[in-house]
């Protein structure tokens, strides 16, 4: 490793004393901690041979109170900075930067602004406008209005409280889950940070002042406070210097920030209840029933890693031992999705409950809880429960993952959890050689886990019972007490004159245009410093026996990845809207006489993973796919099993999987009411996160075949067909007919064919074939038969829709989300090309100031889907989604009449050429090769598309907006929001027929 030759502990660098260099064996990397002399900021390098440089800084910024300053702050430091004062830098560079992660985020204790390049010069870019963003943000009082809070007046006449972070956190106050989940924590850390919401609350946005929110930056931003995480090949003492000159050479020294104060150790358990919004549907009697625990202070790894395994034996998989007890008894309809460990925080926290509990019943879970703890101590754990929590783990450790970033990002929140609270940052870090100590405990000592278990849970007094209930005046009083802020704030003529001239000021900062100097600021890449496109990835297609084997060669650090798929296209309308539920419990239940409890204990022995995925697209046009395929593969509907394990248990996995497959045992109603209860509450609790899927899948659901299958499998069709399925089978006559249909479906799904793909090494993929044959002979290759037809399937999209151009759902919201969908090309055609490169311009400009910037809305989204030859816009947590129409609109007409400058044009090709040059993982190359050769998506596309990219023109895109506007007749619109918005907007209509759905 060349990067670390002259980098040894005890060196002086740039400023910075280095302070310990060390081989992370485990990790592949060396770790280089430094600290500046002047400042007190701390840096450290996990140095590698990786070429996707990752940089964080990260600050620790307790919240004293709820009014969300640390988000708002985390907001308003990339709206301009003293070397990139433009009003927002932050976008400018999302859109002309080859990034594969860029983002900032606000936890309960800390603020972390990460980002990643596979291109050195980019890297740096990147890190220079953060930097500033981070240590001289502009914090002007527009900026704050603008993220925070402001009263604003409406055009007639109304006032009303708005701001980016205030309405993305309405948002976050739709959903009952989310409530939930808050006070797993909050519950226990009272008198601390963590009792209150660092996100903000609604009701205390507007506490905030601007004076308090400055001194917030004065006194956590400064880089004493700061820790600075680095990842990958780009020399530690380039990096240092670069640091050094940038930004630590303008400050001098400055007190370190206070630790967070301790937590007071309750005398004795506690009860809360705690209020949270209502959808129209629920069972005001229902309440999620959570147990919660304070545990140890983080301050190694070993302890985080013993929390783990403990957590894995009690709720790591259904059966498990008290995840099971909470199931089985009838209390409650499902876990409640909160429960498990939490580890982000200077505490490690705990919480196991219920969902779906009668009110009564309440102080009953937390009984049922303690008592499963105590006879679980008293009796001792299975040794198969051990092997399989210490398996899932040992798995965890191993496999490569991308989930939603570069893998880099889980090293760096491993080392913030002890670094931010003043520990050293490989204290938290080395997670797998603390896993081998605690498995060291387990071997000698027979009684480890059980003494855990004593310790933390039984005989620790600070735990809270909490109870949830859904309150169905939530909204209400929220709207109530909102109003009478925004009275205070309107009581004279002067104060609404004030308020008119703030809004007038805002408007003019928002509306002014960057001169070109300003724009030249940013830092940006040429077309000539731009990555090459990522080599194909290999597939070796074959057979075995009958069955098409697709098999892809990676290194998967001896993990076997195996994915089955069978089509689905061939059933009826009514089973496709069955299908999720088929599909969740297909590998939840039961088989040839086995329990669903030592069938999902089998699971965990032997798998690293085992679940189920629905997946439609409509193929390229015309592709034929590979013969040794067969004519029965390409553009159909698939449900596909996907299995995961170490090499070691091929066998066993394969054998495991395919006992499911085949003899699942659907006859079990108990279990299947208990997954279709759990299924269902999982559907509702999706209403207020998901609002902008559930708006674009109904927009979308008649523009094709499978449009209309994705809305009848996860859109608000299902949600309604399972409400109706789960009020039907509260009888057992009624489960037993939903069992029924499960079996015939299974039994036609058999019939279907199958194919498989396996993704892993040479010596995997050998073996895994070899325990596959025994299992694929009784199968065979998907035939050609005639698959159900759009208009049978349109037939079941809610009614109205067919009829509607505007479709408005109403549920119980704080904000809502637009959805509009029209006609476009598809890959392989001409303009597809430049409609990506328009999406992006649009969205990271007009959609982005208008709706986001000046409409308050968190997000808005703009696209082609070039396999259903659709052109999408969206907005997210939006408080005026119909205007948000009406702007994407204007948008268009814009971008057909105004020709783009060279240089700007540029710019946006490289932010979506980043897009095409994203690392995978060995496990998502498989995955991603097997989907494009069962749709056509060939490299000799995806090459014409990067060539097509690189040669758009100013004129092509008015071309093409032009042609867009042109079919503006063809677009159907949803608007998904809350009964009161559409009392208010009565008065709004659109063109064409308009249907409303509540739900």
């Amino acid at each position: 490793m060349n990067t670390t030759k002259t980098v040894t502990a005890g060196d002086s660098l740039h400023g910075f004393d280095i302070i310990s260099v060390q081989d992370l064996p485990e990790l592949e990397s060396k770790g280089v901690f430094a600290r500046h002399r002047e400042t007190g900021c701390e840096v450290y390098h996990m140095v590698n041979e990786d070429e996707e440089n990752l940089f964080s800084y990260s600050f620790m910024t307790p919240p004293a109170d709820s009014t969300g300053v640390a988000h708002i702050l985390e907001h308003s430091v990339l709206c301009g900075s003293k070397n990139y004062p433009l009003k927002d830098p932050f976008l400018l560079l999302a859109k002309q930067s080859v990034k594969t992660f860029l983002n900032a985020m606000t936890f309960p204790d800390k603020t972390v602004y990460p980002a990643s390049s596979m291109v050195e010069a980019d890297y740096f870019n990147l890190m220079s406008v953060y930097g500033d963003a981070v240590f001289f943000p502009l914090l002007e009082p527009w900026i704050f209005r603008q993220e925070g809070h402001r009263i604003e007046p409406a055009a007639d006449g109304t006032f009303s409280v708005q701001g980016v972070v205030f309405n993305e956190m309405r948002g976050n106050y739709s959903s009952f889950e989310r409530i939930a989940g808050s006070w797993t924590i909050r519950s226990i850390l009272e008198g601390t940070p963590y009792a209150y919401d660092s996100g903000g609350d609604p009701l205390c946005i507007s506490d905030l002042t601007y004076e308090q929110f400055k001194e917030f930056h004065r006194t956590y931003y400064h880089p004493v406070n700061c820790r600075i995480f680095l990842y990958g090949n780009i020399p530690t003492a380039k990096q240092l210097e670069f640091l050094t000159r940038k930004f630590l050479s303008n400050f001098s020294a400055a007190p370190a920030c206070p630790k967070i104060s301790a937590v007071v150790p309750y005398k004795g358990p506690r009860t809360l209840s705690v209020p949270a919004p209502a959808q129209a549907e629920d069972d005001l009697s229902l309440v999620t029933v959570h147990m919660n625990w304070l545990l140890p202070e983080v301050t190694d790894a070993v302890s985080i890693m013993e929390a783990s395994l403990v957590s894995e034996i009690l709720l790591g998989h259904d059966g498990a031992l008290l995840n099971r007890a909470l199931l089985c008894s009838e209390l409650g309809e499902d876990v409640a999705p909160s429960s498990g460990l939490e580890t982000e925080l200077q505490y490690l926290c705990y919480s196991a409950g219920l969902r779906g509990v009668k009110h009564e019943n309440a102080e009953t879970v937390g009984n049922l809880v303690m008592a499963t703890l105590r006879s679980i101590a008293e009796t001792g754990i299975p040794q198969e429960e051990i092997e399989a929590a210490v398996h899932s783990i040992d798995f965890a450790n191993r496999e490569i993952r991308r989930a939603g970033g570069p893998f880099a990002l889980n090293h760096m929140r491993r080392s913030l959890r002890g670094w931010i609270h003043g520990l050293g940052p490989e204290c938290t870090l080395r997670y797998i050689p603390a896993f081998e100590t605690v498995k060291e405990r387990l071997e000698k000592d027979p009684e480890y886990i059980t003494g855990l278990i004593k310790k933390w849970f039984l005989d620790n007094t600070h735990r809270v019972l909490v109870t949830i209930y859904p309150d169905p005046d939530y909204e209400l009083r929220v709207d109530e007490q909102l109003k009478i802020i925004v009275e205070k704030a309107t009581r004279t003529e002067d104060d609404k004159k004030r308020l008119k001239l703030e809004k007038q000021a805002l408007l003019q900062q928002q509306q002014k245009l960057s001169t070109p100097e300003e724009l030249s600021l940013i830092p940006h890449l040429a077309r000539s410093d731009l990555p090459l496109l990522t080599e194909p990835i290999p597939s070796d297609i074959g057979s075995i026996n009958s069955v098409p084997l697709i098999q892809h060669e990676q290194p998967t650090n001896g993990i076997a990845y195996v994915d089955i798929a069978f089509p689905v296209d061939t059933l009826s309308p009514e089973e496709y809207l069955l299908l999720p539920l088929f599909s969740t419990v297909l590998t939840s239940t039961g088989f040839d006489g086995v329990s669903w409890v030592e069938a999902s204990a089998q699971s965990a022995r032997c798998t690293g993973g085992l679940g189920t995925m629905l997946f439609t697209c409509s193929s390229v046009p015309d592709y034929t796919p590979p013969k040794v395929l067969g004519n029965g593969v390409a553009g159909r509907d698939y449900l596909i099993i996907r299995l995961k394990m170490l090499e070691t248990l091929i066998e066993p996995a394969i054998d495991l999987t395919f006992r499911f497959i085949e003899n699942a045992d659907f006859t079990d109603i108990d279990r299947l009411n208990d997954l279709l209860a759990e299924y269902r509450n999982d559907l509702e609790a999706s209403i207020a996160p998901a609002g902008n899927h559930y708006a674009l899948s109904l927009a979308s659901a008649l523009t094709g075949r499978s449009k209309a299958v994705d809305e009848l499998w996860s859109g608000i069709t299902q949600l309604k067909y399972v409400r109706t399925l789960y009020k039907t089978s509260r009888e057992k006559a009624g489960l037993r007919t939903i069992s029924d249909r499960l079996v015939s479906i299974r039994e036609k799904i058999h019939s279907s064919g199958m194919l498989v793909s396996l993704t892993g090494t040479e010596s995997i993929l050998t073996q895994v074939q070899k325990a596959l044959l025994p299992h694929v002979s009784r199968f065979s290759a998907p035939s050609v038969k005639k698959a159900t037809s759009a208009e049978e399937l349109f037939s079941l999209i809610i009614d109205g829709v067919a009829e509607s151009e505007r479709l408005l759902v109403e549920a119980t919201l704080q904000v809502g989300f637009a959805a509009t969908v029209q006609p476009s090309s598809r890959l392989g055609e001409p303009d597809h090309p430049v409609e990506i490169v328009l999406g992006h311009l649009l969205a990271s400009g007009p959609l982005w100031e208008r709706i986001r910037m000046t409409g308050g809305a968190y997000g808005a989204f703009c696209y082609p889907d070039a396999l259903e030859g659709l052109f999408i816009f969206s907005s997210y947590r939006d408080p005026s989604p119909l205007a948000s129409i009406d702007v994407y609109y204007t948008a268009l007409s814009e971008a057909a009449k105004t020709p783009l400058d060279t240089p700007s044009l540029e710019k946006i090709i490289i932010g979506c050429y980043s897009r095409e040059v994203q690392p995978r993982s060995p496990s998502d190359k498989g995955f991603i090769s097997f989907v494009r050769l069962l749709y056509g998506i060939t490299d000799a596309l995806r090459t014409e598309k990067i060539e097509g990219l690189l040669s758009v023109t100013p004129e092509d895109l008015m071309r093409t907006a032009t042609a867009l506007l042109e079919r503006l007749n063809q677009s159907r619109h949803c608007i998904f929001a809350g009964k009161k918005y559409f009392e208010e907007n009565k008065s709004v209509t659109g063109t064409g027929k308009i249907h409303k759905i509540i739900l």
